[in-house]
C-alpha cells in the first residue's frame, strides 16, 4: 500500500501559467520517491532546481525521511540537475 503525499502544479508566477507538475510518493515497503513533468519550453532556467530542492528539503527535514528515489526520464541534462538540487 502507498499513500501519496501530494502532487504539487508548478506556476510561473510571471504569466500565471502551469508549467509543470511535481510529486512526492511515500510507501510502507520502500524509501520516498518524486518525481516530475516540466513543459520543454521552460527547460534550463531554474525551475526544476528550485522545485527539488523545496521538495527535498520537506523530506528530510519536515517530514524525517532517510532516503528520497528521484523518478525521470534518462536525460543527461535532468542528471546535471539533480546534482544542483
Amino acid at each position: 500500500m502507498k499513500s501519496l503525499l501530494g502532487i504539487y502544479a508548478m506556476i510561473e508566477t510571471e504569466s500565471n501559467k502551469m508549467i509543470g507538475i511535481i510529486e512526492l510518493e511515500i510507501r510502507d515497503e520502500f524509501p520516498a520517491e518524486f518525481g516530475y513533468i516540466l513543459n520543454k519550453n521552460y527547460s534550463g532556467k531554474g525551475y526544476m532546481i528550485k522545485a527539488c530542492s523545496k521538495l527535498m528539503s520537506i523530506g528530510f527535514e519536515q517530514l524525517d525521511l532517510e532516503r528520497i528515489y528521484a523518478r525521470f526520464e534518462l536525460i543527461i541534462k535532468n542528471l546535471k540537475m539533480l546534482w544542483n538540487a
